[in-house]
């Protein structure tokens, strides 16, 4: 498809004038950081090393949690450290510890709104990479494939006609089972 890395550079420097104009802005904040994620991740899958546009989400996350306290911040950056991962998986590179990272924000996430469909979803997911990163070195993948079940059937809970909640733990199942 596309390049979309020009448009998301517009759209940068747009926020960037509006964070100049405005500074204390939360939105501001989380736009750009929301901006900054989806360049890593264009880069990721262009091949490029996303790793300073996802360490350029991070800080604006963090800026925008400082604001405001309780925002969108573990989810925003649960996101980034699964970026983090994809761009280490697709180098060869060990992304545990990205995964783990995620994963923290995610429970973050879940303590405060035990009931977040994109909280449990979203740990699943990274529950459910974590397993594939550790079956790539050797590691034991099973308890952390039953976690990412778990988080899908939390999820469903929520959402019980979700087409990529099934899916996906079709996917974990489908692990355990190889």
């Amino acid at each position: 498809g596309t390049d979309p890395r020009p448009l998301l550079a517009k759209a940068i420097a747009d926020v960037d004038e509006a964070i100049a104009i405005r500074g204390d802005t939360t939105s501001g904040y989380l736009q750009r950081g929301s901006v900054h994620l989806s360049m890593g991740l264009a880069e990721a899958a262009r091949g490029a090393d996303g790793r300073e546009s996802f360490r350029k989400a991070l800080a604006d996350f963090e800026t925008a949690a400082g604001l405001a306290p309780g925002s969108t911040q573990f989810m925003n950056r649960g996101g980034v450290y699964q970026g983090i991962a994809r761009v280490e998986v697709g180098r060869g590179e060990d992304a545990r510890e990205s995964l783990r990272k995620a994963i923290t924000e995610f429970d973050a996430e879940i303590a405060l709104h035990p009931d977040s469909f994109l909280g449990h979803y979203s740990r699943g997911n990274a529950h459910k990479d974590l397993g594939d990163a550790e079956a790539a070195r050797g590691v034991d993948p099973r308890a952390t494939y039953f976690k990412s079940i778990d988080d899908y059937d939390q999820a469903l809970r929520q959402r019980p006609r979700n087409i990529d909640c099934f899916n996906n733990r079709a996917t974990a199942w489908l692990c355990l089972g190889l």
